[in-house]
């Protein structure tokens, strides 16, 4: 039974374990640049190692699609990587606009007093 439903949700149940590793390797890839960028940098790069793993995850694992020549490969990767911009653009202004501008105001207005964060300053205090 198990069987039969996983042949029938078979590219539903891969794109959704593939979009989970794919949040996880984005975490995993800004969190460890952040020991040495700054948060928008982070940003970029964690996307970029994303968005990538994206790809060729559900190109091979997901949709299994061959590419023959190179030159449609590049034509795949070009336009996966057009859609992802979209959601590239929403996380790079959200971290700009709440942590870099608002960061120390947003904290307070949630009411986090006692926290630490690079760079954010709290109730006078600067945490770097």
């Amino acid at each position: 039974m198990l069987k039969k439903l996983f042949a029938k949700y078979r590219e539903l149940i891969l794109y959704i374990i593939v979009g989970g590793c794919t949040t996880l390797i984005y975490f995993l890839a800004y969190f460890t640049s952040r020991y040495v960028f700054n948060e928008l940098i982070s940003t970029v790069i964690g996307q970029f190692v994303a968005v990538t793993f994206a790809f060729i995850a559900n190109k091979r694992i997901v949709f299994q699609s061959k590419t023959v020549t190179s030159r449609e490969f590049f034509k795949q990767a070009g336009l996966f990587y057009s859609a992802r911009l979209v959601s590239f653009f929403i996380d790079f202004f959200v971290t700009f606009f709440c942590i870099d501008l608002f960061g120390a105001n947003l904290a307070k207005a949630l009411g986090f007093t006692n926290f630490t964060y690079p760079m954010i300053s709290v109730s006078g205090h600067e945490f770097i």
